[in-house]
């Protein structure tokens, strides 16, 4: 068993030197005593690091994994994009690199098919916003547009406006006052926004 035990460590590449607590015990006392969670790729660089911040051979892979979480938030996110898998490539079948045992890639991250359909459907949705977005900006510069034409009628009017004509004024923001006034121009576009 020794002589077994002496070849498996030969093939690993990193050296592992979070003790022999599994990963998912390491994961929820860390995130226990800094009250706060971490991701894949910052447990890999918390198991493969001494306590003096010193690594043996991974060195690259852990800055590589802090870089990429400090100019992405979003890699520290479970996903089979996250920091780690950028890093160290894709996950293989029955097996989740710093999850611990027991979960495989397609019951933490769903089926292939699945990730592409809600990816499809993200992209249909951001499309939309970016529509409506756009409507509403239009339909602003419209409603902008009645008020000022609005009020250069009103200040034309003069004296016989009625009354409740200015109080509907008053509510869009212009004032009875405005109404007594002598317009500048005859062209109520001198009154819309630039």
């Amino acid at each position: 068993m020794h002589e077994e035990n002496t070849k498996n460590r030969a093939k690993q590449t990193y050296t592992h030197v979070g003790g022999s607590k599994s990963l998912a015990r390491r994961t929820e006392e860390e995130e226990i005593r800094h009250d706060r969670h971490f991701s894949r790729g910052q447990m890999w660089t918390i198991v493969h690091r001494r306590k003096d911040g010193s690594y043996d051979d991974a060195r690259s892979i852990g800055e590589a994994i802090a870089d990429i979480e400090s100019q992405d938030e979003s890699t520290n996110e479970l996903s089979q994009n996250d920091s780690l898998a950028q890093v160290l490539g894709k996950e293989y079948s029955g097996r989740v690199r710093s999850v611990g045992p027991g979960p495989c890639p397609t019951k933490l991250f769903g089926s292939t098919s699945q990730q592409s359909s809600y990816g499809r459907q993200i992209e249909e949705y951001q499309k939309e916003i970016i529509e409506l977005k756009a409507e509403a900006a239009e339909e602003k510069k419209k409603s902008q547009r009645i008020v000022n034409l609005l009020r250069f009628l009103v200040q034309r009017q003069g004296d016989d406006l009625p009354p409740e004509i200015g109080s509907e004024m008053n509510a869009l923001g212009s004032r009875p006052a405005d109404s007594h006034t002598t317009p500048s121009h005859d062209n109520p576009d001198h009154l819309l926004p630039p």
